[in-house]
């Protein structure tokens, strides 16, 4: 699982698929970041409350997350103050009941046939990867966004930073 910071400007957003009140998937989302540079996240995942900040000229900090088997942005900070977190963690439920399917099926074959089957097992091993990964990625996303004051602190902030504590350290 890995966590980004982009802060920058939405200046383009290609619209994908949105199922409404779960989540959206955009095609792609392009960001002007601070520095000059541009970013170009594809096939984002995000929930309603984020979709509704994600429109071109929002300006601020956004958070991504990249998990096992998706992607996509679950947080907002905009320069107008506002601040939202809302991971797209729909895989909680999907995983167990993948699991439950499985073990069910396992259970089955062996009473019914003497066997087990390897791809019921296989799945049921995914399974469970996928939902302890997800808790994983979820936690980690969440760890992000409230450990982080949503400054943005320039090359030259952390030299003056690093001067200033040297400075009354050596007091």
């Amino acid at each position: 699982m890995a966590t980004s910071i982009i802060d920058g400007t939405l200046t383009e957003i290609v619209a994908g698929r949105s199922m409404k009140n779960k989540f959206t998937i955009y095609k792609s989302l392009t960001f002007q970041r601070d520095d000059g540079s541009t970013e170009v996240l594809k096939r984002q995942v995000v929930r309603p409350e984020i979709a509704d900040l994600l429109k071109p000229g929002a300006s601020g900090r956004f958070y991504a997350f990249k998990a096992v088997d998706m992607k996509g942005v679950h947080g907002v900070r905009l320069d107008d103050g506002t601040s939202v977190y809302a991971y797209h963690a729909s895989n909680l439920k999907l995983f167990p009941i993948l699991g439950a399917v499985n073990l069910a099926w396992i259970v089955l074959m062996v009473f019914t046939r003497d066997s087990v089957p390897m791809l019921g097992v296989l799945v049921l091993a995914l399974s469970i990867f996928g939902f302890f990964a997800t808790r994983r990625s979820m936690a980690a996303a969440k760890l992000q966004f409230d450990t982080d004051d949503g400054s943005v602190v320039t090359s030259s902030a952390k030299g003056i930073a690093r001067a200033v504590t040297s400075t009354a350290s050596e007091t």
